[in-house]
């Protein structure tokens, strides 16, 4: 597969049916993830039904599932337990950032500016989290924004990662 150049990739048009796809799986994993009732596995959850899309389009894609757990298990308990109630914006921005900088470990090899996605996430998840719409929604909110982000910041892969089996351009959906 040839890889486009960057003047093709910056002006190929949006992937809709990926970020629809995103909002979808963030939003199911979030509803199957509370109906468990335990507040600690929902990234794992959520991590585990976006692997579904991202399986095809990033390598070493296994990993987005642990480091959606932990990053959402760990920001959840430092949140719950460091933090004082009747905040309702810096719990739901440190779970963001929480999750974004464990997930940013496996996307920073295989794509340029990738610590966007720990801006992505905070906003994503702060939104989400602060109930704008509604707390059964929290995961479509923050679909939406981080699916923006992922569609972006896959036009920007880094070269050598597109040298591994499995990947697919986010453009055309091709393997190498």
């Amino acid at each position: 597969m040839r890889l486009r150049s960057e003047r093709e990739r910056k002006t190929a048009s949006f992937n809709w049916t990926l970020w629809l796809k995103w909002i979808l799986v963030s939003t199911l994993g979030w509803v199957i993830g509370w109906a468990l009732t335990n507040q600690f596995i929902v990234g794992a959850v959520v991590g585990t039904v976006q692997w579904v899309v991202l399986r095809p389009l990033i390598r070493e894609d296994g990993w987005w599932i642990a480091a959606s757990a932990a990053g959402w298990a760990g920001s959840v308990a430092l949140v719950t337990f460091l933090l004082r109630p009747g905040n309702p914006f810096v719990g739901p921005a440190i779970i963001g950032i929480g999750i974004g900088v464990v997930q940013w470990l496996v996307l920073r090899w295989q794509l340029q500016r990738a610590w966007w996605w720990i801006v992505l996430s905070t906003l994503g998840w702060g939104v989400g989290l602060m109930g704008v719409l509604g707390a059964s929604l929290a995961g479509a909110a923050a679909g939406a924004v981080t699916g923006v982000g992922l569609e972006l910041l896959l036009r920007h892969p880094r070269p050598e990662a597109w040298n591994q089996e499995r990947i697919q351009s986010p453009e055309t959906g091709k393997g190498s």
